[in-house]
């Protein structure tokens, strides 16, 4: 009899989004939408970087930022502040707009 040498994987456990998400409050859906424009925000840094041909040191360079910096906020892992934000905009040629509704 042959063995099977190789090992089963282990696979994560689905849970369904609705069952994550019953509990939600209006505060904690709220979170979850400003969770969603910092993350187009960071998003769409990064998309217009790549779109004017800038490597993360070159736009860290021109935006007078870290390196370490560029990289945080297009991961997301870094909460930005708006001056950091504005650097790297105008950097890239771009206005940051911020409004209220």
């Amino acid at each position: 009899m042959k063995k099977n040498n190789h090992k089963e994987k282990n696979r994560p456990v689905t849970v369904h989004f609705d069952t994550i998400t019953a509990d939600f409050t209006k505060e904690d859906w709220q979170a979850v939408e400003n969770e969603k424009k910092y993350y187009r925000l960071v998003t769409s840094l990064r998309e217009q970087r790549k779109k004017n041909g800038l490597t993360q040191k070159e736009l860290a360079v021109k935006s007078q930022l870290p390196r370490a910096t560029i990289v945080k906020v297009e991961s997301g892992k870094r909460n930005a502040t708006l001056e950091t934000l504005t650097n790297m905009a105008q950097a890239l040629g771009k206005d940051l707009v911020i409004s209220l509704r």
